[in-house]
């Protein structure tokens, strides 16, 4: 963390939905202060002239609106029409871009190569010219940018069936919004990546609808990063690596996602979860507890009485709810991934841990010892294909619970 810079004050200017981590990453990287202010364009010019603020973010419309109150502009946001850092120098703002080179990092470090290919982006914000210009310095053969309005209409988008690559830079699918998608990806057969620049959730719709496809898809954390690197070194004229920095991102967003625990009946799960939940001092929520919490009656009573369809409508909004949340940990119920919305609504916000166990090592319940253990074995089987499909990291279960916690930690910290 650079340090010295205790007495400077920062804010993003814009929307106070994504304040929460640009806020958390900045406290990662200084020690200055960090803050949220709401604008519209007729208030921009009250909150430039405070001078107790040394320096400014800006989001999305404020940064197309700053642009009359600026006394200089880098060479980069002169070049690209678009800012989204603001320094105070004396009685001067000057304005700087660093999107371009967060989003030409995100391509670099992603293996996304847009040459000679035809590339959309979804939006009409003023990000849409940074992006149009790293795609052309990159020499992208055709770049197409299409109105969220555009992006529904059949007849447009099937006139772009050969694009490669489909960029979102609207705000479709953040939160609290997550079941949006700016596009429907149907429609392209082409298409090599998608790429989200929303941070919040990690995945959005548009990028689980791209995996379901099996196409690459990439999400704005990453970007945002780079983006709080550049501005943090505009700020404090101080250099940052880009290991301290990618490290410090890669922590935070650990940190923030839930840890969702998957995996057959008497593989662990729950004991593994409040072991887990104890070491990285987090919350633990075990699905099945909150279903049975919820209505009152123990598991096999309420399949008993009401049936296995009204467990899993039931599971299904206990996953939603506990899925939007953060830095959980979370035993998901075995039959949890039946339902590709329940998979969704892990995957938009959590680390999803496969616990695998072999079945004759299975630790049963009295209703799972009836069923015989081949009959246990045929639907490890068929449900093994939609375990993998919804994780992101595959653990075999130790001989004890810290033995499964250590080998989790270690996968999803690389500790």
């Amino acid at each position: 963390m650079l340090t010295g810079f205790k007495d400077r004050k920062y804010a993003l200017i814009g929307d106070a939905r994504v304040y929460d981590l640009p806020s958390k990453i900045h406290g990662m990287l200084a020690d200055y202060g960090y803050s949220y202010i709401e604008a519209d364009a007729a208030e921009l010019k009250n909150v430039l002239s405070d001078n107790e603020y040394s320096g400014f973010n800006l989001f999305f419309r404020a940064s197309k609106d700053i642009l009359p109150h600026l006394s200089e502009l880098s060479p980069m946001a002169s070049r690209v029409g678009c800012v989204n850092t603001v320094i105070r120098r004396g009685e001067d703002l000057v304005g700087y871009n660093t999107d371009y080179y967060a989003f030409d990092r995100l391509l670099a470090t992603n293996n996304i190569d847009p040459s000679g290919k035809k590339v959309i982006i979804l939006g009409t914000g003023p990000m849409i010219k940074t992006l149009g210009a790293v795609f052309s310095d990159r020499g992208a053969d055709d770049i197409v940018t299409l109105s969220q309005r555009e992006a529904k209409d059949p007849a447009t988008l099937g006139m772009h069936d050969d694009t490669a690559l489909i960029v979102n830079a609207t705000t479709v699918g953040m939160i609290p919004d997550f079941t949006s998608s700016p596009v429907d990806l149907r429609y392209f057969t082409g298409l090599e990546a998608v790429i989200d620049v929303i941070c919040d959730p990690f995945r959005t719709e548009l990028m689980l609808e791209a995996e379901e496809y099996g196409i690459p898809a990439i999400g704005g954390f990453e970007m945002l990063t780079s983006n709080c690197k550049s501005s943090c070194e505009l700020f404090t004229e101080r250099k940052l690596t880009e290991l301290a920095v990618g490290r410090a991102g890669a922590s935070l967003e650990a940190q923030l996602k839930n840890i969702v625990l998957v995996g057959m009946p008497g593989c662990g799960k729950s004991v593994i979860a409040r072991e887990l939940a104890r070491a990285l001092g987090r919350t633990a929520i075990d699905t099945d507890d909150e279903v049975s919490r919820a209505v009152g009656l123990g598991i096999p009573e309420i399949f008993e009485i009401f049936g296995e369809e009204y467990f899993r409508q039931k599971e299904a909004e206990i996953i939603k709810k506990v899925a939007r949340g953060d830095s959980a940990v979370c035993a998901g119920g075995a039959g949890a991934i039946l339902r590709t919305d329940n998979i969704k609504e892990l995957r938009r916000k959590s680390t999803v841990v496969f616990l695998r166990r072999e079945t004759e090592r299975l630790v049963l319940s009295d209703g799972d010892r009836r069923r015989r253990r081949d009959v246990l074995t045929r639907i490890y089987k068929e449900r093994m294909p939609l375990y993998l499909a919804a994780s992101d990291v595959i653990v075999d279960v130790g001989e004890t619970p810290k033995d499964t916690v250590r080998s989790i930690i270690k996968a999803i910290y690389k500790k």
